[in-house]
């Protein structure tokens, strides 16, 4: 199995995300569609409970383990080659690893960057998730005092489940990717490894009913 490029990720993560949007759209005949009514809060509020209790049912009903090989360095060093060899892995030498991350453009963000190289390391064998899916984002951290986004959280996305969403248990901070020392080779399992020790104690989530999203009665 050949590892996707990082274009390619972004298309399929993409999808994900449409998945619940493309299901709300079937059902898109619904008499409560004005969004301030109270019989239209009801009613999204009973679904929003519906999809948690779901996905907490999904979520107990099998283990979740997330696991690295031990060969994961031997791994990076035999295809981190050429320039990144010598550098970190930040959002200032982004434009240096695009072409080896599968990336055309070098406009692209911490979160594209770890989920391509999750899927090649679970492409390659030396991570493993509990069932099929993939792992895309999920949720996003907050700074406390400005409010800006300052971290992205990840989930796995089992292709079998209804409404689950793995949750990592928090969400990998900018300022924290960007600070790593690691050089290369091991600025890759570092990174990888970020994200995997956010699995370690999964949680279930859950996607929201969207803005497509109606009442079915």
């Amino acid at each position: 199995m050949t590892a996707q490029s990082g274009d390619e990720l972004y298309r399929k993560r993409a999808a994900l995300q449409r998945r619940w949007d493309d299901r709300d759209r079937a059902h898109s005949n619904s008499p409560i569609v004005d969004h301030s009514t109270a019989s239209f809060r009801e009613a999204y509020y009973a679904e929003d409970s519906r999809r948690r209790q779901r996905a907490q049912e999904e979520f107990d009903a099998r283990s979740w383990e997330f696991v690295i090989d031990p060969v994961i360095d031997e791994w990076a060093r035999a295809w981190i080659v050429g320039v990144p060899a010598t550098l970190p892995l930040r959002r200032s030498t982004f434009p240096d690893w695009a072409d080896l991350l599968g990336f055309r453009s070098h406009d692209f963000s911490i979160d594209m960057a770890l989920v391509a190289l999750v899927d090649r390391a679970v492409t390659d064998g030396v991570m493993r998730f509990p069932c099929q899916g993939v792992v895309a984002t999920a949720f996003s951290s907050r700074h406390p005092y400005t409010e800006l986004t300052d971290g992205v959280g990840y989930g796995f996305y089992p292709d079998d489940a209804e409404e689950l969403i793995v949750h990592g248990s928090a969400a990998v901070r900018y300022e924290d990717f960007d600070s790593r020392p690691e050089y290369g080779p091991d600025a890759v399992v570092a990174a990888i490894r970020m994200v995997h020790d956010t699995f370690q104690k999964p949680r279930p989530g859950h996607r929201q009913p969207g803005r497509y999203w109606q009442p079915t009665e």
